[in-house]
């Protein structure tokens, strides 16, 4: 078994859309936390600039590894809660470490 506790030096969150409606009718809105705790960072690249139509957007990607967490998919999102204010990302990609030991998270993070 490795020891991760000492590259998982930040706090962070997944969240995930609500299923279900409102009281309305409407699809239920936002999203909900569905776990918290440390995380590893670890940039995998510089942000890089694209063109959408007239506006130009930047993107960067982030690996982060947290312990191992079952259900976790690519529709959900990573919130840094070291940032200030806090910093959304994008789940792009899954990756299990060992067995049931740890994720890493590959992430996308749009905007920079």
């Amino acid at each position: 078994m490795r020891n991760l506790s000492g590259l998982m030096d930040r706090r962070g969150r997944i969240e995930a859309k609500p299923e279900g409606q409102q009281n309305n009718g409407q699809p239920a809105k936002g999203w909900e936390p569905i776990w918290s705790g440390a995380a590893g960072k670890q940039d995998e690249e510089q942000a890089s600039e694209t063109q959408s139509g007239k506006q130009m957007v930047a993107t960067g990607r982030t690996i982060w590894t947290i312990r191992y967490q079952p259900g976790i998919t690519p529709m959900m999102r990573f919130v840094d809660e070291s940032a200030s204010p806090e910093v959304i990302y994008d789940i792009v990609g899954i990756t299990e470490v060992g067995r049931r030991e740890a994720l890493t998270l590959q992430t996308k993070r749009t905007n920079v």
